[in-house]
């Protein structure tokens, strides 16, 4: 597209339209912004640090429909890789884009660091895998405070890496991979299990099975636990939902959840968006392991 000059002034005052009263006076001002692209994105984030609650979601609505397609990009070169280099926490803060274009992880993962840190220091490396998945529950749970959310399930925020830290809540998979991600920081060694209906982690280094259940508190679980689950809540019961499952696999089991979401709020538009990027994630080379 070509490029539009404007002076800032006139930039200004065209986003300043962008919660006009006046319905026609706002969607000529929302066309000739989207038209600028991002020439217009550093008024886009001011409008949407400093404007009014209506102007910021304007400017922000717009900001993701101008980052979206470099997103896909980003998106298609990482869903290229094998899935041996697919990063579960690269993936995670990369589509936390969809929806917060402006994120900056930095502070994000340095969190997850600290909290890492901190359960790092309560080990000396040579504890059992119990004792290991104990010290990193009483981190999170108790001193940091995570917990499930059980009031919204369909709140989008939940599917979000970055709001799941700000906001110490998650569904079952991205608590999971909060919690996944804090233990590899402190040396636990944990697996994502993909059982139908919830998600799981489990230890790599057990002797036995040792399934960790995020979503409640860290509970221990043991394959008779899971099995019973699964028998229960009318899945049956098949070894391969107690196998590990890849990063990717994981990146779509969540983008999934984000589309189911968006789907019962009928919010059409972030489905489509979605579902783009979930058919370029989901049509990496996943032969290559």
């Amino acid at each position: 597209m070509k490029s539009i000059a404007l002076p800032e002034s006139e930039l200004r005052a065209l986003i300043s339209l962008l919660d006009d009263e006046d319905d026609f006076t706002r969607q000529a001002a929302e066309r000739k912004v989207s038209e600028l692209g991002a020439r217009v994105e550093p008024l886009h984030r001011e409008a949407a640090a400093v404007g009014s609650e209506a102007l910021k979601d304007a400017a922000t609505g717009l900001l993701r429909s101008i980052a979206f397609p470099e997103f896909l990009d980003v998106l298609s070169e990482f869903a290229s890789r094998p899935n041996a280099q697919i990063d579960l926490e690269e993936g995670a803060f990369l589509l936390t884009r969809m929806e917060y274009p402006m994120l900056d992880e930095t502070p994000y993962r340095r969190k997850l660091d600290r909290w890492g840190k901190r359960v790092e220091a309560r080990l000396s490396g040579d504890e059992s895998p119990t004792v290991q998945v104990t010290e990193l529950n009483e981190v999170l749970f108790e001193d940091i405070g995570f917990k499930s959310c059980h009031e919204d399930y369909y709140d989008p925020d939940d599917s979000f890496l970055n709001r799941v830290i700000d906001r110490k809540r998650g569904i079952p998979l991205t608590l999971s991979v909060a919690y996944m991600l804090v233990a590899k920081r402190a040396k636990i060694p944990l697996l994502g299990v993909g059982m139908p209906g919830h998600f799981l982690v489990k230890h790599a280094n057990s002797r036995r099975d040792l399934f960790i259940d995020p979503f409640n508190g860290g509970q221990l679980l043991t394959y008779h636990d899971c099995r019973q689950f699964l028998m229960k809540s009318g899945y049956g019961f098949w070894k391969g939902y107690l196998s590990p499952v890849s990063s990717r696999a994981i990146l779509v089991r969540m983008m999934r959840n984000l589309q189911l979401v968006h789907s019962e709020r009928h919010d059409s538009e972030r489905v489509e968006r979605v579902s783009r990027a979930l058919k370029i994630l989901a049509a990496g080379d996943v032969r290559r392991a």
